[in-house]
């Protein structure tokens, strides 16, 4: 009720801007998704048991994501409502991030990429149609490793001299 009540009361005044956010991944990212997940494994030199991996996704890089949210907001176009596509507006199958990954962090990990099946609604096919964020390009049109791992490769070369445990996820 009381919701009704200020929409109509207020609706000459509010702007709604949906914005859909594709895979959005970084420093600092919860152990809990998947790239992160995979990175602490094969930091690890731990095996990786996955999917095929022949998903296509949209992966778009933190700081491009805020900058685009920032783009959106800033702008008033005088519509009541509208939809935004957050990403890099390129895809990348999985297995490529993957053994990417695993290259760059000069691991020893075993993948295997029929352990884990499909989920029964998987999205194989995901891209953010970025042409709406007028004004606005991603700094990382492909996916970023060099800011994701820039910690992880730095201690590989040059590993701490103390005994601290240092986690940078």
């Amino acid at each position: 009720y009381i919701a009704r009540k200020l929409i109509k009361e207020y609706q000459d005044r509010i702007q709604i801007k949906n914005l859909k956010l594709e895979y959005v991944y970084g420093q600092g990212d919860d152990e809990s998704k998947f790239i992160p997940f995979a990175v602490k494994k094969l930091k690890n030199n731990e095996n990786l048991d996955m999917s095929l991996g022949e998903q296509e996704i949209d992966f778009v890089y933190i700081d491009d994501c805020i900058n685009a949210m920032t783009k959106i907001l800033e702008d008033d176009c005088g519509e009541k409502y509208q939809e935004f596509q957050i990403g890099s507006g390129n895809i990348t199958k999985l297995k490529n991030v993957i053994l990417n990954l695993k290259k760059k962090l000069k691991s020893t990990s075993k993948i295997d990429f029929s352990a884990v099946p499909y989920r029964k609604h998987e999205q194989m096919f995901s891209q953010a149609d970025i042409s709406t964020i007028i004004g606005w390009k991603p700094k990382y049109s492909d996916f970023n490793y060099k800011s994701l791992l820039k910690n992880e490769v730095s201690l590989k070369e040059n590993p701490p001299s103390n005994t601290h445990t240092i986690s940078w996820w």
